[in-house]
């Protein structure tokens, strides 16, 4: 069994630790988890030379989609047409160099435009402003 500084186990076998980790109540995690976690894709923590640990989860660049941008990406979502109810499509540029999200596409109540993260107090709280007002044209979330 070989530990690490935090005691966890980096190397261990389903077969040979199965008992260790039955006396182990607070552990629930199967003793292969570690295993398949090591080939899991992890999700990008940058994009070309920003890092993008300040962004919200809906933020981050959807990696479906091809981003040929240097400083920049679409992130494609939805949100509610207040007119009809029905969900619309909402196209976002993040603005990586200038630290802003752009409207590019929303509903007919929405309203196009940029906003800044600074302005908005950072930018999971700029996010929220930006879906307002892709969603009824208002600013203030």
């Amino acid at each position: 069994m070989v530990y690490n500084e935090s005691n966890l186990i980096v190397v261990a076998s389903s077969h040979y630790y199965s008992d260790w980790f039955q006396k182990q109540p607070h552990e629930n995690i199967h003793p292969t988890q570690w295993w398949i976690d090591d080939f899991l894709p992890k999700p990008s923590k940058v994009y070309r030379e920003y890092s993008l640990d300040e962004l919200p989860v809906a933020a981050k660049p959807q990696p479906h989609r091809v981003h040929r941008g240097m400083h920049s990406y679409t992130v494609q979502t939805a949100v509610e047409d207040l007119e009809t109810g029905k969900l619309g499509e909402v196209l976002v540029d993040v603005l990586l160099q200038k630290r802003a999200f752009f409207v590019k596409k929303c509903p007919p109540c929405g309203k196009r435009g940029q906003v800044s993260w600074k302005k908005s107090g950072g930018a999971k709280n700029a996010w929220v402003i930006t879906l307002d007002q892709a969603r009824c044209g208002s600013r203030k979330p």
